[in-house]
């Protein structure tokens, strides 16, 4: 099986309620499968979660320790900073999105599943950019 990469919106949409139920389904599934994951990912959740969802400190904790359990975070280190830099420049991306795309690459992702760029783009004849709720 292929290695794989989650955004942040496919976190979200795991805690959707019936409104979405597709979606949280396809999330679920993707997370299933244990995904390659970054600091930026977990900073835009907890962010949401606390920000706009309102979640309590303990239910956050509860959640990003879940998600740390169960995907495979990947910290941004200097030389995926740097593979961000040279993906905002090449592709047009902004930086937070280049982060995610460079340490899904720096982790051997073949794909990266994501609502928030370009369906089909392929990153450096790496990397696969997926929408998987269109």
């Amino acid at each position: 099986m292929s290695k794989i990469a989650v955004d942040t919106n496919v976190l979200l949409y795991f805690f959707l309620n019936t409104s979405e139920t597709e979606r949280r389904i396809k999330a679920a599934e993707l997370i299933s499968k244990e995904p390659v994951f970054n600091s930026q990912s977990l900073s835009e959740l907890i962010n949401v979660l606390t920000r706009r969802w309102k979640y309590s400190k303990e239910s956050v904790i509860q959640v990003s320790t879940k998600f740390l359990e169960v995907c495979n975070y990947v910290p941004l280190t200097e030389e995926s900073i740097t593979l961000a830099y040279d993906i905002c420049k090449n592709y047009d991306f902004q930086i937070f999105d280049a982060f995610v795309v460079s340490t899904a690459i720096e982790s051997g992702c073949e794909s990266l599943y994501t609502e928030d760029l370009h369906h089909g783009l392929i990153i450096d004849k790496k990397l696969t950019i997926i929408n998987p709720f269109a």
